[in-house]
Order: C-alpha cells, then sequence, then structure tokens
C-alpha cells in the first residue's frame, strides 16, 4: 500500500506542478528510457505528467503508461483502461494492434510478461503526429480513397524542434523558414503564422487573417490550444513541388490524392494553393490543434470536426461549417451510410478501411464514413450542440472509465444529446433528406 500511495501522491502533485510551456516530446527519450529500464513507477509518474503537455496524447505515451500500469499488481485495472483506450483512439499499424490486444489479454489475466513489447509509434498510421487531407470522394465512380503519408526519410527530432520559434521573435522565424524553405518561396509573418508561399498571386493578408480567426475560435470554442510558438505555413502552386518540398522538409512521401497535410513535430502546416487561398489550411489547423490538446480524439470527431471546417465562414468571432461537396457523397452513398451508433464506436481502422489493396467497396465505404461524421458536426452546429459534444469528449480520462470506451462513447453522446442515440439516428437521417445539402 505505500507503493500505491507514494504513486497516487506523486500524480496529484503533476496535475498541480505541471507547467510551462514544453512540449511532450521533449522529454519522451528519458521515458522511454525508464520503461526499457521497467522502472514502472516512476513511467507512471513522469508519463501522467507528460500527458498534460502539448501533443502529450499520443499512442506511444499512453502505450507505455498502460503497460507499466500492468505490471505494478494494484494498478491493473487502470493498464487494461489504457490500452483499451489506445485500441479504440489511436491510428495504429495491424502489428501493434496485436501487440496491444496481448498486453491486454496478459494484463487481465494477471500474467504480464517481465517486459512489454515496443510499438512502431513512428509510422504515420501509428500517430506519428502528421495528419493529411485527401480527396475521398469526386462522384460516384471517382471515389479517390484516403491512404497514409509515408515517412521515407525521418528527420530528427533535434531537427524539427529547431524550427520552432517562440511567438515573441517573429522576425527571426520569417529568417528560419525563409532558409528552409528555398529562394522560391516568399515569406510573411502575421499573428502566430508565418506564411511560405510560392504562389505569386496568394492573398498572404487574407490567408493569415482568417488562419488567426480560425485558431482563436477553435482555442475558445473547443478548448484546443497550441503552445506558444509560431505555426508555419506551406504555399505551393503545383503537385510536385508541394511533393518535393514535402520529402526536403518532413522525409514524407505524399500520395497521389494528397492536397494538404499537418506536423505535430515543428508545427507545421502545408498545402497546394493555386488560387489566392485554400480552405485546406482550416482542415489542417483544426487537426494540429486537435492533436496538441487532445490526441486520443477518436476518429468520427476528429475528422468531422476537421471536415466542417474546410468550407467555412466567419461571423464575427466565430466560424460555421457551410455545407460542401461531402454533401453530395453522403446522397450518393446513403445505402453504406453507417448508422451514428456504428459510426461513433469505429476505431481508426474500421473508419478509414485501411486496406494494401482496397476493393471498391472498401473506398466507397469509406467515402460514407467520412462524409457521415462531418455531416453529423454539421447537425450538431444546427442544434447548438456541437462544443458540448466536443469539450465532453476532450476532457474524458481513461482511468474514468467504467465499462469500454465504445459503450461510454454511447452513453456520453445519449446524455447530452437526451434521447437514444436511434432515435438521433432517425432525426439526423431526416434533417439530411428534407432538403439539399451541398452546393
Amino acid at each position: 500500500m505505500h507503493r500505491i500511495n507514494f504513486i497516487n501522491a506523486m500524480l496529484a502533485l503533476c496535475c498541480v506542478c505541471s507547467t510551462g510551456v514544453a512540449l511532450a516530446q521533449d522529454n519522451l527519450s528519458e521515458l522511454r528510457a525508464l520503461w526499457n529500464e521497467a522502472k514502472y513507477d516512476e513511467v507512471i509518474i513522469k508519463g501522467s505528467e507528460l500527458r498534460e503537455q502539448p501533443f502529450g496524447r499520443t499512442l506511444e505515451l499512453d502505450y507505455m503508461l498502460g503497460t507499466s500500469l500492468c505490471r505494478v499488481p494494484e494498478l491493473q485495472v487502470d493498464g487494461i483502461k489504457f490500452l483499451a483506450w489506445c485500441l479504440s483512439n489511436y491510428k495504429m499499424a495491424e502489428p501493434d494492434k496485436a501487440k496491444l490486444v496481448q498486453e491486454t489479454e496478459q494484463c487481465a489475466q494477471a500474467l504480464a510478461a517481465p517486459k512489454p513489447a515496443p510499438i512502431a509509434a513512428a509510422t504515420t498510421r501509428s500517430s506519428a503526429g502528421v495528419s493529411g487531407k485527401m480527396y475521398h470522394y469526386v462522384s460516384r465512380d471517382q471515389a479517390l480513397r484516403t491512404t497514409t503519408i509515408k515517412i521515407v526519410s525521418p528527420k530528427s527530432f533535434e531537427e524539427l524542434r529547431a524550427r520552432l520559434t517562440p511567438l515573441e521573435q517573429a522576425d527571426s522565424a520569417a529568417h528560419k523558414i525563409a532558409k528552409l524553405a528555398g529562394s522560391k518561396f516568399e515569406i510573411k509573418t502575421q499573428g502566430k503564422f508565418v506564411i511560405a508561399s510560392a504562389n505569386p498571386n496568394v492573398d498572404y493578408e487574407g490567408i493569415a487573417r482568417n488562419l488567426n480567426v480560425y485558431e482563436k475560435f477553435f482555442a475558445t470554442a473547443f478548448g484546443l490550444k497550441l503552445p506558444p510558438y509560431m505555426i508555419t505555413v506551406y504555399l505551393s502552386p503545383d503537385f510536385q513541388q508541394y511533393r518535393d518540398l514535402a520529402l526536403k522538409l518532413h522525409g514524407f512521401e505524399l500520395p497521389n490524392a494528397s492536397i494538404g497535410y499537418s506536423y505535430r513535430e515543428d508545427l507545421s502546416l502545408a498545402a497546394l494553393c493555386r488560387g489566392r487561398s485554400t480552405s485546406t489550411l482550416y482542415h489542417e489547423l483544426f487537426h494540429l490543434m486537435a492533436r496538441s490538446t487532445f490526441g486520443d480524439i477518436p476518429p468520427w470527431l476528429d475528422e468531422g470536426m476537421a471536415a466542417l471546417y474546410e468550407v467555412s465562414k466567419i461571423e464575427g468571432e466565430r466560424v460555421l461549417g457551410m455545407y460542401n461537396w461531402r454533401g453530395q457523397a453522403l446522397n450518393d452513398l446513403w445505402a453504406l451510410r453507417p448508422s451514428l451508433e456504428k459510426l461513433v464506436k469505429m476505431n481508426w481502422a474500421a473508419f478509414d478501411q485501411f486496406e494494401d489493396e482496397p476493393s471498391m467497396e472498401a473506398v466507397d465505404q469509406q467515402a460514407a464514413n467520412h462524409a457521415t461524421a462531418r455531416y453529423f458536426m454539421q447537425y450538431l452546429q444546427e442544434r447548438n450542440q456541437l462544443a458540448e459534444v466536443f469539450n465532453a469528449f476532450r476532457t474524458r480520462n481513461p482511468k474514468a472509465l467504467k465499462t469500454t470506451p465504445e459503450a461510454e462513447t454511447q452513453t456520453l453522446l445519449e446524455t447530452i444529446l437526451q434521447k437514444p442515440l436511434a432515435e438521433v439516428d432517425q432525426d439526423f437521417a431526416a434533417w439530411f433528406k428534407a432538403e439539399k445539402r451541398w452546393p
């Protein structure tokens, strides 16, 4: 009991004293060392503190916490909760999923191995901090599938971290990004954003002004806050340049359908921008801010919210999602629309229909999943329930689970919406079909 009381006391102290602007990834190497040395009490204390820092909620950190808790007899129940949370809320490759399932089963039987197996948390499918926007759908006969961004030439943590510039040093940020982007890019700063564009016709002031409004709105309405560093925006007018820049800056190999991505390690957004502006940036800014505060965001909420704001308008200090092309996708693929209960219980593999060689059925199903999630957010927005739903999920804690993450997702939604999800689903379907909800 002395051991468990000590751990709980230290956890409480961490919650009170964890301040400053450190990023969780700054201290992950130290946590990995403790975990590899089987110092699980220290991992639990240090990991719980890191989890509250910007970008702290990650698959790797929660996996280390869960497997460490499983190796402290009095805390095995919490370990099972963390591992179930990982399986429900994070992207991961199939080998990692198998390890998590095995660890969960062993923990439940009090048979945890002396040392847990490591997972490949550096892959993009394993939540390595990159999110990308692709066109999922053009027409019923031209559905394009979301594919994984590959890291083919990883950049060191130190190199990426050196790109961050405190907000009060905006001028030095512009100089730093100019050297990184190259002579074809013009650099301008405004507010919290450094914009590097190779498109001479881009509306720098308009893009920066809108991004600052969106950033403030996401922070005030949804509690999503970035650390106090400049955010870099890279804009390329053609795909090859966009692809080359991603490889040069981040070591990414982009799929052909990619039109934008965000990367937490250097607080950057990148997008194709052939005209004066691009709404893809709002989609990617949401992903970046969500990863800072809410890294374990479930897929329907993450992609639904990002897609809601990719076509949106500013009204005063508010931003409102508008009907967009995903409405036509949902209408055309209505027979494949998942019920809301099924949608909100999907993990990332089910939501994105990951397959190495996807069938046309899988491509269609993915498009239907994404479109349903996006229009469920629109439905909640029009009923003034979006912020309440989002913030209720953002503030959840794995240790508070009483059943499975999936069952508690349904319970939480039904509590907020004050009706069974089956009734919400019927109302959602009637609302969508009542009028044309796409441009």
